[in-house]
């Protein structure tokens, strides 16, 4: 049996940190799996990370979920897109996404 996993989320073990890795295509398709993996840890001063280290390609739907996601958690969360290839970068900085998240 063969499971795709597009998503998948890791606490830090002093519970502050929750790290949520995208694995292939960040687009559209993933939309709801993407909101699931943050949407039940809405609590005080946890930060968010992004990892695209996973990442082949990003499309324009997915520029659009991190702001989703920033909108809806509590204003002493930070979100951080991390790992990200040059091009993805490039892409994430040129639609603005660096002046609401770091991006590194």
């Amino acid at each position: 049996m063969v499971i795709n996993v597009h998503v998948a989320q890791s606490l830090s073990d002093d519970n502050r940190t929750l790290t949520i890795r995208i694995i292939g295509h960040f687009n559209y398709k993933i939309a709801k799996e993407f909101h699931a993996s943050y949407s039940n840890t809405f609590t005080s001063n946890l930060d968010y990370l992004i990892d695209l280290r996973l990442t082949k390609h990003v499309d324009s739907s997915a520029l659009g979920m991190p702001i989703c996601m920033y909108k809806a958690l509590p204003c002493d969360s930070t979100v951080s897109i991390i790992n990200c290839s040059l091009r993805v970068k490039k892409i994430l900085s040129c639609s603005g996404l660096s002046k609401i998240f770091d991006i590194s």
